[in-house]
């Protein structure tokens, strides 16, 4: 199951998946994965450059935990700024 909030990133998984032959394997949802309804028995949660910006992350993460699987696995990734940049930075 791939979740995704903007509509042209969701429209390109769709089309990557379709010619990778996987579009019997991956269902595809369009919308805000807190809003999102899901199974148990994940085996693996991703997440790229898209976790901070989840309005609901307190919900969230219990949500996503309640879905996994008994040994399952999650792996967040993203890019946040600590403080102003510097010009090297920059």
């Amino acid at each position: 199951t791939a979740v995704e909030l903007q509509s042209d990133m969701h429209a390109a998984a769709q089309d990557l998946t379709a010619r990778c032959g996987l579009a019997d394997r991956v269902a595809h949802i369009a919308g805000d994965i807190s809003q999102v309804p899901l199974d148990a028995g994940y085996t693996a949660i991703t997440s790229w450059l898209a976790l901070f910006h989840v309005p609901a992350r307190a919900s969230l993460f219990p949500k996503l935990f309640e879905s996994l699987a008994p040994g399952g696995g999650v792996f967040f990734e993203d890019l946040y700024q600590l403080g102003e940049f510097t010009p090297t930075e920059q």
